[in-house]
């Protein structure tokens, strides 16, 4: 076996033999049948070498007996089996697609109770840990939606282990929901026992006047994606926080999103919205309204700004007061495919990326501060007539996830509450309707992607304020070995190492050289790793995988491994020592 590993270490890294070899491996295995040896000796053996025809009957017996009962499990077989197959395999989009289910299995795992004793309770449950269940099941239609122009040979249990997904999170997310807002309405004050900043206050509390401020508003930038958001902007140089606060019902844009403009007072004129008593569903319209409050300034769409003359931009941004609207994931919500959403979501997170960057690096902005009027439920599901529940009162304006009516009856299934308490619209008389849990009503509007409701998903909305500052960042990610065993084979060697915490706002990177010793003879070139992950959820990308060749004859039986920190530059404290065995 020794032999015959050394072997395929030689002809799979020789430069010269590398492509021969591997295509006659290829040549000659056409005759092996793959689900015999799976059959023999099962999926949990230790194969070296593995081809994606090996790969799919492993994966399909995984999905199949562990995926839901054994999630952590299925996540490391997930990285043990990417770090094996080479870059561009087909195998690794099913694997990142396994990955995001075993995680969100993992999730509901441990969440306990979905039965809390106070709106308070369900809120903080949600911003630190409900949220994750939202997010592993967002990425999974993300890889999900990948594999459709592929060849997928076990493309029949992907698509039922998928069909499970969307049965479970949506069971998932409806029984969260019930059981939230049972308990608002057991409480029966509405929301006022939450702590959050409320969205028609957020000016108020945000604002400041002795500065230039920014604000984007992105439209349907659900938590759970500002969190994701988050980890990116962690490895940049300006410090940002997130804040979750409360939308105003109904969580829809004409509402929730001219609430976010200072003002005195919110009213309604039928069913529009009016600030300061006047309608603003304009751009210039809001523009005008800004001016009263704050002269010169001004708001604007993203796209107007991506797109505008650099100096004409560096001149916009020298006024007190710019709003941004972004539009990217509400505007998907639109297309024909319900799909369009959850790429959206990918598309609007490395917008809003680059847009915070350039506006303090680029346009020298100090204070940015990026929120949303609402955020949405999201299921990957064909909904039938009898999925959803039918509006039985007279109702002034009827969405899939609200109504609003002039009574306050009591109607099965549905939550009933006086608009006056739960936005900032004061003296309408009105009730606004929402369905238990994450039901639809029958009425117009999306199904799929829907939001308008009282769900945790469409109610906690995020505000991340970045400040361009420079500051310090003392402390650098850990570092260690995944296994200690480590044996030289034919003059290579293979291990891995953990990054043991993610990039953030207060950890930095951490660059780190690898060596191979002899004695105090180095026998081995430095190899250079950047350890910059900033994914706090998944460890699997936080685990990288180093090969070192050997770059002079060594007699010795034992080697030694020498990690250092890239600024140790005498290379004195090594960070980690390991012995290594040379075969």
């Amino acid at each position: 076996l020794e032999q015959l590993n050394k072997v395929y270490e030689l002809g799979s890294h020789d430069r010269q033999l590398s492509t021969r070899f591997i295509k006659a491996l290829g040549t000659l295995a056409t005759d092996i049948r793959e689900e015999e040896i799976i059959k023999v000796y099962g999926i949990d053996a230790p194969y070296y070498y593995l081809t994606e025809s090996l790969c799919w009957p492993i994966l399909e017996e995984i999905i199949k007996s562990k995926l839901m009962t054994e999630p952590m499990e299925v996540n490391e077989r997930m990285r043990e089996l990417s770090l094996k197959m080479p870059v561009g395999s087909t195998v690794l989009t099913v694997v990142r697609l396994v990955e995001q289910m075993a995680l969100y299995y993992n999730q509901t795992k441990s969440i306990g109770t979905l039965k809390l004793n106070t709106p308070e309770e369900y809120v903080q449950q949600y911003v630190n840990e409900y949220y994750l269940m939202d997010m592993f099941y967002r990425r999974a239609l993300e890889a999900y939606h990948e594999l459709v122009t592929l060849d997928i040979p076990i493309e029949a249990v992907i698509n039922e282990a998928k069909r499970q997904l969307d049965q479970e999170y949506a069971k998932m997310a409806n029984v969260m929901n019930l059981e939230w807002l049972t308990c608002v309405k057991e409480k029966g004050e509405a929301f006022r026992g939450v702590t959050l900043g409320r969205q028609q206050n957020f000016y108020r509390t945000e604002g400041d006047g002795t500065v230039k401020q920014v604000v984007i508003v992105s439209d349907a930038l659900r938590y759970e994606v500002a969190v994701e958001l988050m980890q990116q902007l962690a490895k940049e140089k300006h410090i940002a926080t997130l804040t979750p606060y409360l939308a105003m019902l109904p969580t829809e844009t004409k509402y929730c999103k001219p609430a976010l403009l200072p003002h005195h007072s919110l009213g309604m004129l039928g069913t529009e919205m009016l600030v300061d008593g006047t309608v603003l569903n304009t751009t210039d319209q809001r523009t005008a309204h800004l001016c009263k409050y704050k002269e010169g300034a001004v708001c604007m769409r993203y796209e107007e700004v991506m797109n505008g003359d650099l100096s004409a931009m560096r001149e916009l941004f020298k006024r007190p007061l710019v709003y941004i609207f972004h539009d990217t994931i509400d505007e998907a919500s639109h297309s024909q495919s319900p799909f369009e959403v959850i790429a959206a979501c990918r598309k609007a997170m490395e917008q809003l990326k680059v847009l915070v960057k350039r506006l303090h690096a680029t346009w020298n902005v100090t204070n940015v501060l990026l929120t949303a009027d609402h955020g949405f439920i999201y299921n990957d599901q064909k909904f039938e007539e009898k999925d959803k529940h039918s509006i039985t009162e007279e109702a002034l304006e009827k969405k899939t996830r609200y109504y609003l009516t002039d009574n306050n009856r009591m109607v099965d299934g549905i939550v009933k509450f006086p608009l006056d308490e739960v936005s900032g619209m004061k003296g309408t008389g009105l009730f606004i309707a929402v369905p238990e849990g994450t039901n639809r009503l029958a009425a117009p509007g999306g199904y799929n992607f829907a939001h308008g409701g009282a769900s945790l998903q469409e109610l906690i909305i995020p505000v991340i304020k970045s400040v361009r500052k420079k500051i310090d960042k003392t402390e650098k990610v850990g570092v260690a070995l995944m296994n200690h065993n480590l044996t030289m084979v034919s003059s290579r060697l293979k291990f891995q190492l953990i990054q043991s915490e993610a990039v953030s706002m207060t950890v930095t990177e951490r660059k780190i050289v690898c060596q191979l010793f002899h004695g105090e003879v180095p026998v081995s070139t430095e190899k250079l790793l950047t350890l910059n992950s900033p994914d706090a959820v998944n460890i699997n990308n936080r685990v990288y995988e180093v090969t070192m060749t050997l770059s002079k004859s060594v007699s010795g039986s034992m080697l030694e491994l020498r990690i250092y920190d890239e600024d140790d530059a005498g290379r004195l404290n090594p960070i980690i020592q390991e012995t290594v065995k040379n075969n």
